[in-house]
C-alpha cells in the first residue's frame, strides 16, 4: 500500500461517529483545519463541527489541531472549539505530529490523524506511523496550486478505487 493512501476514508469529518473511534481503539485525534474543519481561511467551524468536537470530548477523546497554517490563523480557531493546537506544523514532516502525541500523553497505536490532503496530512501520518483518515475537502479551492495538487491526488485515489 502506498504511503499516500489513507487507512480510512469519509466524505466529511462529521460523518465519523464515535463508534469508529471506539472500535479502532483511538483515544487521540489529530485534526487538520482548512477544508477539514472549515473552508479554507474561514474563521468559523463548518456546520456541525462544534457538536462533533463536543461529542468526542464527552467520550474522553483527546483532540488536537495540527495545521500547516500560521498560529495567527489557528489559535483563534482552536480557541473557539476549546482544543489545543500546533500551527506551522510543516506537514508532511512528522516531528510536530510526534510532539503533539507526546503533549497529549498518547501513543501512536491509539492515535489517528484526520485531514483532506494526501501529500500533507496522509503522508505525514504515515511517516509518523499512525493511522490516517482522509476526508473530502469541504469546498474546491480556487488557487491554481491547490487545483493542480487535487488533480494529482485524484489520480492516486482513482488508482486505488477510493473515489
Amino acid at each position: 500500500m502506498s504511503i499516500f493512501l489513507p487507512d480510512y476514508y469519509f466524505n466529511r469529518i462529521t460523518d465519523i461517529d464515535i463508534a469508529f473511534f471506539i472500535e479502532n481503539k483511538f483515544n487521540c485525534v489529530l485534526l487538520d483545519v482548512d477544508n477539514t474543519l472549515t473552508t479554507h481561511g474561514h474563521p468559523e467551524p463548518y456546520e456541525k463541527v462544534p457538536e462533533w468536537i463536543n461529542a468526542l470530548k464527552e467520550n474522553n477523546l483527546k483532540i488536537y489541531i495540527v495545521s500547516n497554517n500560521t498560529n495567527k490563523r489557528v489559535a483563534p480557531f482552536a480557541k473557539k472549539l476549546g482544543i489545543g493546537y500546533i500551527g506551522n506544523a510543516a506537514k508532511p514532516f512528522s516531528f510536530r505530529i510526534k510532539k503533539s502525541i507526546s503533549r497529549l500523553n498518547c501513543n501512536r497505536e491509539n492515535t489517528v490523524l484526520i485531514g483532506d490532503q494526501l501529500f500533507t496530512d496522509i503522508l505525514c501520518g504515515k511517516r509518523a506511523k499512525i493511522k490516517t483518515v482522509l476526508v473530502k475537502p469541504i469546498e474546491e479551492e480556487k488557487n491554481l496550486f491547490f487545483k493542480f495538487k487535487r488533480k494529482i491526488e485524484n489520480i492516486f485515489l482513482r488508482k486505488e478505487k477510493i473515489v
